[in-house]
Order: C-alpha cells, then sequence, then structure tokens
C-alpha cells in the first residue's frame, strides 16, 4: 500500500493500528512497543492521518492518535473520523500529555474509546490496544452476522410473496 508518496508494508495475519503522532521519538516509542505485534503504519500529523484512512478505510482495527499536534488536532482527526461510514467504527485511543480530569472527560464527551496519558505506563498501553482490536473484531463479526441474517430474511420475504420458487429434493 502507499499513502502519501510512501510505501505501508503489511503483514496479513496482524492487525494494523494506525499510529499518528507530531514527535518522532514519540512514533519510535510506540513502534518499539508494539513491534512483531501490529502492523504499524505512521502518520506524523492529522492531515497525513486523515489521508491513508481515507484512502484505506478498512485498513485500520484501532488509531492511537496524539490529541495535540500543529495545524489538524487529535480532535479534528476524531470528529473527520465520527463522520465517515466507516471510519467512525474505528476505536480512538487517545494518547496525550493533557491529563487532568477535565481533559479526559472531554476527550471521552469528544467519542474517543480510551485516553492513555504520556509518558505512557508499557503494560496498560499494550492491555488497552489489545482490548479496542478485540472490540472492534467483535463487532466486525456482529455486523457480518447481522448481514447474513438480512440476506436470509430477504430471501425468505421473497419467497413468501411468491417471487421466488423453492425446490426441495429429497434424496
Amino acid at each position: 500500500l502507499t499513502s502519501g508518496g510512501k510505501s505501508i508494508e503489511l503483514i496479513t495475519y496482524l492487525p494494523t493500528i494506525l499510529l499518528v503522532d507530531d514527535t518522532l521519538s514519540n512514533l519510535r516509542l510506540l513502534e518499539d512497543i508494539f513491534e512483531n505485534l501490529y502492523n504499524l503504519p505512521t502518520a506524523h500529523d492529522g492531515e497525513e492521518a486523515l489521508a491513508l484512512l481515507t484512502a484505506y478505510p478498512q485498513l485500520c482495527s484501532a488509531v492511537l492518535l496524539d490529541r495535540m499536534m500543529p495545524d489538524i488536532q487529535g480532535e479534528e482527526v476524531l470528529r473527520r473520523m465520527q463522520q465517515h461510514d466507516f471510519l467512525k467504527h474505528i476505536p480512538v485511543i487517545f494518547q496525550t500529555a493533557r491529563g487532568t480530569e477535565k481533559d479526559i472527560h472531554e476527550g471521552f464527551a469528544l467519542g474517543a474509546d480510551y485516553y492513555v496519558n504520556k509518558p505512557y505506563d508499557e503494560e496498560q498501553l499494550l492491555i488497552i490496544v489489545k482490548a479496542a482490536i478485540q472490540k472492534y473484531a467483535k463487532r466486525n463479526l456482529m455486523y457480518e452476522e447481522i448481514q447474513k441474517m438480512k440476506n436470509s430474511l430477504a430471501i425468505f420475504s421473497l419467497a413468501a410473496a411468491g417471487s421466488l420458487e423453492f425446490r426441495f429434493n429429497t434424496i
């Protein structure tokens, strides 16, 4: 895959977390924490994150999003994700130095699924990301099951209306 001129290599059996932070050292730290556990495309600002997310809306299982960035802040990235039919379901984990109780409440009110303060507690971060990805996977499985049920109901409705003919063969 490519986004913004850079190539992204993915290992197909690993979930993908988009890491978004304007500070290169924070991105490197996050890459070290999640190395070999997830695919880790990175974005250095909100604009780059939105470009990647909208180009590949089904790519990410979670977004680890810096709340404070120049130009497009994390809050704006989250707001735009919530307006997108597919992106609104991806779990967003705010990671930020803004850790007062008021900041945390604001983050959740904006729609963040999780909130992590810098500096990171590595074990806590690993647990939160795993929980976010599991929640997203369960949501996707439920969605697929609902679609199957809707398709089955549509077929039965057509049959009940006489629009379809069923033939049963016995052995």
